[in-house]
C-alpha cells in the first residue's frame, strides 16, 4: 500500500508534525516499507492456532461489598500538593 504525498503531509499535520519535502519522501518511503510488510501478515495461515478467546475464563474471587466506617481523607490527602475543603485542589485548565 503506497501512501501519496498528500495523505503522509495530512498525517504529519494530524501529528502536529512539520516535515520539509525530503522528510516528506523518506517517511512516505518508511510508511510503505512498513505497510506493505503488515499486508504480508495477511498471507500468513493461522488456521492451526487455538483462538484466546476459547481458553476458559477464570473466576474473579468476589469479597463481600461492605460499606468502611474508617476515614482516611486525612492521610490521602496529607500525599497532595495542595487540598481545600477536603479535596484535591488542581489549577484551572481551561479558561
Amino acid at each position: 500500500m503506497k501512501l501519496t504525498e498528500a495523505e503522509i503531509k495530512r498525517v504529519a499535520q494530524l501529528a502536529r508534525i512539520n516535515l520539509s519535502q525530503e522528510e516528506v519522501i523518506s517517511h512516505g518511503q518508511e510508511i510503505t516499507n512498513i505497510l506493505t510488510w503488515i499486508e504480508q501478515l495477511n498471507d500468513i495461515d493461522v488456521s492451526h492456532i487455538c483462538l484466546t478467546d476459547l481458553v476458559p475464563q477464570e473466576t474473579m474471587v468476589e469479597r463481600p461489598d461492605t460499606p468502611s466506617t474508617v476515614n482516611l481523607v486525612d492521610s490521602i490527602l496529607k500525599n497532595a500538593p495542595k487540598s481545600s475543603f477536603n479535596m484535591f485542589s488542581v489549577p484551572k485548565m481551561v479558561e
